[in-house]
């Protein structure tokens, strides 16, 4: 059994299309397992052949089409609500064939919606370009490297006295396997300050890269509850500072020697540090795992 959802983001409108007419029966989708690439070479002007230069995967375009048997025009309707022109969407798409399950997405904007007039069933046709080309998992895959484990749960029988409520937990440095299809993959991380920070880094041990906001000639201090929320994703590469809930870009900030550090494929091995401060740091790093097909 496979299942689609689409939703309009910016209307927060959504619609299941499956194997049932709910009220569209979904009748085939093309583009979701096939990968398109672009190959670049320059021909050999005195020898057979061509030198590769390089490649580069194309933009996807998923193909829906679907069926509908009745109330054509509040049908139609409905889809062009939901397939607005110019507007973005999420494809989700589920398989379950008993033994196996998987759920995976990705983001679209609407490139057409055709149907046919002349049947009582009549056939729809749905285009979708997805400008990143990689489905990715639901949910995020978290890496603690500083936090507060809480012990305390409601409800609670209290067994002693000066019963522990929370445990911190340090790891300066840590290594994990990254399964992801793509050469390099964006992260999230955020950091949060119990104390002063100056100067918080972050370090890829693999690639020999790092990013650092502040410097000695431009320190940066990070106060009490700041939280600093560095994205290296595809599309986002940015450096934010959240102070008193409001979200300010800091991207002058970040010493010139730093790159927006990205996981490759394999063991990544991350650590923190700082001039000042770093035992003051909660850290996470989340992602969301990349894949080339469904």
């Amino acid at each position: 059994m496979r299942e689609i959802t689409c939703t309009n983001i910016t209307d927060n409108i959504s619609l299941v299309f499956n194997d049932t007419f709910s009220p569209f029966l979904l009748q085939d989708v093309d583009g979701i397992y096939e990968v398109d690439v672009n190959v670049f070479s320059s021909d050999n002007s005195l020898s057979d052949g061509a030198t590769y230069i390089g490649s580069v995967i194309k933009p996807r375009n998923i193909v829906i089409t679907l069926a509908d048997k009745e109330r054509h025009p509040r049908h139609r309707n409905l889809l062009y609500s939901l397939f607005k022109p110019r507007s973005n969407g999420i494809f989700i798409y589920h398989e379950d064939d008993g033994d196996y399950k998987e759920t995976r997405s990705i983001e679209y904007v609407v490139e057409k919606v055709e149907s046919t007039t002349m049947k009582h069933t009549r056939k729809i046709t749905i285009s979708l370009i997805c400008p990143d080309p990689f489905f990715s998992d639901m949910y995020d895959t978290n890496v603690y490297m500083s936090r507060w484990r809480k012990l305390f749960e409601f409800q609670h029988n209290f067994l002693e006295s000066k019963e522990e409520l929370a445990v911190r937990e340090v790891q300066k440095l840590v290594s994990f396997i990254n399964d992801s299809s793509l050469d390099k993959l964006g992260i999230v991380i955020t950091m949060e300050a119990e104390g002063n920070v100056v100067n918080p880094k972050i370090y890829h041990f693999e690639s020999n890269s790092y990013i650092q906001i502040g410097t000695q000639a431009n320190p940066f201090t990070m106060q009490v509850k700041d939280k600093l929320i560095i994205s290296t994703v595809t599309n986002d590469k940015n450096a934010y500072l959240i102070r008193d809930g409001v979200r300010t870009a800091i991207n002058e900030l970040i010493d010139e020697g730093s790159e927006y550090i990205q996981l490759i494929p394999g063991d990544n091995t991350l650590r923190y540090s700082a001039e000042e401060g770093e035992d003051n740091l909660l850290v996470e790093i989340a992602y969301k795992q990349k894949y080339i097909g469904v």
